[in-house]
């Protein structure tokens, strides 16, 4: 989470993935959650 925070106070950005990964269909679907970071 710091390391998250201090690119984002530095104009970087972080992506999130809800899903644990990208969607192979181009969103039209949704798997499930998953937990932890990576």
């Amino acid at each position: 989470m710091d390391m998250a925070l201090s690119k984002l106070n530095n104009g970087g950005w972080v992506h999130i993935f809800p899903e644990g990964s990208r969607s192979r269909d181009g969103g039209k679907t949704m798997g499930s959650c998953k937990r932890g970071v990576a």
